[in-house]
């Protein structure tokens, strides 16, 4: 089903699902906070990660951050959360699950490595800015790594089964 839902100057949402008419509202809105245009054949965001690519580098290159002080809510209404996260070259995610759908969009960065709490073998992922990934649930315990050399930035929406369910549950 084609949503064809307008925001942000483009479209975004064409092809997901047969979705509901808040989920094409939660698009709609993500797509004017973060200002994407999605073409069946590529994501253009090349003026958001140009605004947002330098943000928060001190004058000497260096960025400082803790795990909470890198995330930021950018609308949350009922079962439905926007949020930013940047993380520094070096920098890790809290451990933590993913228990909910989410569609992840890329502002800046091209390396993460993602290590498992069980011991499995880490996945080393190559990234570019202005992709576009829809992600499954999955309750296994895992961290992600800044291994490149610039800052990683991402927006994520994602979709909740109760507005008060914590979107990535930490397991210390």
């Amino acid at each position: 089903m084609d949503l064809g839902v307008r925001g942000g100057g483009g479209v975004i949402g064409k092809n997901l699902c047969q979705g509901s008419g808040d989920f094409a509202r939660m698009l709609s809105f993500s797509a004017s906070v973060i200002g994407i245009e999605h073409q069946p054949s590529r994501v253009r965001v090349a003026k958001l990660v140009a605004r947002h690519a330098s943000r928060g580098i001190r004058k000497d290159g260096e960025e400082c951050m803790n795990p909470r002080a890198n995330v930021e809510v950018l609308h949350h209404r009922g079962k439905f959360l926007v949020r930013r996260q940047r993380l520094a070259p070096g920098e890790a995610t809290p451990w933590h699950r993913d228990p909910f759908h989410r569609v992840t969009v890329v502002l800046s960065g091209d390396l993460l490595n993602i290590e498992f709490r069980d011991g499995g073998a880490a996945l080393l992922c190559k990234i570019t800015a202005g992709e576009v990934a829809w992600s499954e649930p999955s309750d296994r315990v895992h961290r992600a790594v800044n291994v490149a050399q610039e800052v990683f930035e991402e927006v994520v929406t994602f979709f909740l089964d109760r507005p008060d369910a914590l979107p990535q549950p930490e397991e210390g």
